[in-house]
């Protein structure tokens, strides 16, 4: 009997996950953002434009 390829095996597998953030986190160019173009702000809260 033929042995099942490993790498087939591994592509079947599904795994639950549950990620807890530790803070906020931003991954941004470095490039600086542009209020009402790039983000705007409501309050103390800000929200970014993708």
């Amino acid at each position: 009997m033929e042995e099942p390829d490993k790498k087939l095996a591994l592509k079947k597998r599904s795994y639950l996950l549950t990620i807890k953030t530790l803070a906020p986190v931003h991954v941004g160019s470095g490039q600086v953002a542009t209020r009402n173009f790039d983000f705007y702000q409501a309050g103390n809260q800000f929200h970014f434009f993708d």
